[in-house]
């Protein structure tokens, strides 16, 4: 039978292929859940809100701008947007270099954005027609203090900072600055991370994971072509914060459709894209961050959009096939926490999914051992139930593709779960395929043997000496 609590290895015994929880991923899954909607808090600072433009051009910090903001403010009333390039250029020249208080510039220059659209953005693939909004121009204007020298330079830091200051109060008074500043960096100052982690870490409540799913959140919904073009570009800057963010890959497979899923396919395996595994240990001993793989698939598991869970599944097979350990983590989830149903209609993209990335995966006795206890009667399954067949197409799989990784891993599995429990996976099979018994049945049976055979003698051996 298969083993209870009594009869189980040890805890501290460990299978071949278990993954290693990540404590801290673990934990970056639940901050990103609790603080992907809360409102950002700007660090310190004058966060006073204006009751009128003419209050904060009667800021006495801002006398250093001459006549320039109240000329700016006067043009935007007189709806002179077309020539206001400018005198945006000069007053953010300006004002990196002096002590004006961000909060009352960004006032001012936030009259141009407050009808705005913000459809002017730029990604690393994307042509310009040479005309822009006044965001692009505070973000051209701003950016040879990020790029023309190396940072943290006495000439670089203290205008740096008091653009960072600038853009954080834009975003707090009439536009959400953070998911164009992400892009314009990216696209602009070579995927260079460092421009928008200064951005987010102006904010007391906030961390660039969490503020790196908000802005790619609202990138998605109001410009998903621009979204999947970035996606790249966004990991190479962000791979720790973007691999695993549950709220990224709900964004992805939101609006997907099945040649964006090629594409996306595509740049998996080029290594040019990750979502759900590791981002440095892809080599099939270490899945980084489990509980946001089953996360991520518990969801869509609940969810009634049958077309993003086959869009998901895909690109679950894309990254993660090969790769025991994360697949070790998926099989555990799905068939033994969820005790999935394969003939059931609710989850069938899941057993689909599932089926197919065990069939491409080589067998190891923690994923064998699996498959033995969700097909027992322990495990819920009745012989009739699917789980048999399940399991039967991956064993056959296995037996034609990876015979030897799959005798290797019964012959390692036999000495955890116990010659009875390989004895019951025979019994079934035989049960369920009658006279047509599957070779891989006849495989199992005969290292079964040997394991029955083998045991004894240990027995026999270690009362001997």
């Amino acid at each position: 039978m298969v083993p209870d609590a009594a009869t189980s290895p040890p805890a501290n015994h460990r299978l071949e292929a278990d993954p290693v929880i990540d404590k801290e991923h673990e934990e970056e899954v639940e901050v990103e859940e609790e603080e992907e909607d809360l409102p950002l808090v700007v660090q310190g600072g004058d966060a006073r809100q204006f009751e009128s433009t003419q209050e904060a051009l009667d800021d006495p910090s801002l006398w250093i701008f001459g006549s320039a903001l109240r000329d700016y403010a006067e043009k935007i009333e007189e709806q002179q947007s077309v020539v206001l390039e400018d005198s945006v250029r000069e007053i953010i020249g300006m004002y990196a270099q002096s002590e004006a208080s961000p909060q009352s510039v960004a006032h001012i220059l936030s009259l141009a954005l407050a009808d705005a659209e913000l459809e002017d953005i730029e990604t690393p693939s994307s042509e310009s027609d040479g005309q822009h909004d006044i965001l692009y121009y505070i973000f051209e204007t701003a950016q040879p203090f990020f790029t023309d020298t190396p940072p943290l330079s006495p000439k670089t830091e203290p205008p740096r900072r008091r653009i960072t200051e600038l853009l954080v109060r834009l975003t707090n008074t009439r536009v959400d600055v953070g998911f164009r500043w992400l892009l314009y960096s990216i696209s602009n100052f070579g995927c260079d991370p460092s421009a928008y982690r200064q951005y987010v870490g102006a904010y007391a409540n906030g961390t660039v994971r969490s503020a790196l799913a908000r802005d790619m959140s609202t990138l998605q919904e109001r410009f998903p072509e621009h979204f999947y073009t970035v996606l790249p570009s966004v990991y190479s800057a962000f791979p720790d914060e973007f691999v695993g963010s549950c709220a990224i890959i709900k964004s992805v497979v939101a609006l997907i459709d099945q040649p964006q899923v090629y594409r996306l396919c595509m740049l998996i395996s080029r290594g040019k894209l990750r979502l759900f595994g590791s981002n440095s240990n892809n080599n099939g001993s270490r899945c980084s961050n489990p509980r946001a793989l089953t996360a991520v698939v518990g969801r869509a598991m609940d969810g009634d959009d049958a077309f993003e869970q086959v869009c998901l599944w895909q690109l679950l097979e894309a990254e993660l096939a090969g790769n025991t350990a994360a697949v070790s983590v998926l099989a555990r989830y799905i068939l033994l926490e969820r005790n999935l149903e394969p003939t059931g209609s609710s989850n069938s993209e899941a057993a689909n999914g599932l089926l197919s990335l065990l069939r491409s995966t080589p067998p190891t006795s923690g994923i064998f051992t699996v498959l033995v206890k969700y097909s027992s009667v322990k495990g819920g399954c009745s012989v009739d139930s699917g789980c048999v067949d399940f399991c039967g197409s991956v064993l056959v799989q296995w037996s034609a593709v990876f015979k030897q990784q799959l005798m290797a891993s019964v012959s390692d599995a036999a000495k955890s779960i116990g010659a009875d429990d390989l004895e019951l996976l025979v019994n079934r099979f035989e049960e369920r395929f009658a006279s047509d018994k599957h070779s891989v049945v006849r495989e199992i049976e005969s290292q079964h043997r040997r394991c029955s055979i083998a045991q004894p003698k240990r027995q026999q051996d270690q009362v001997v000496s």
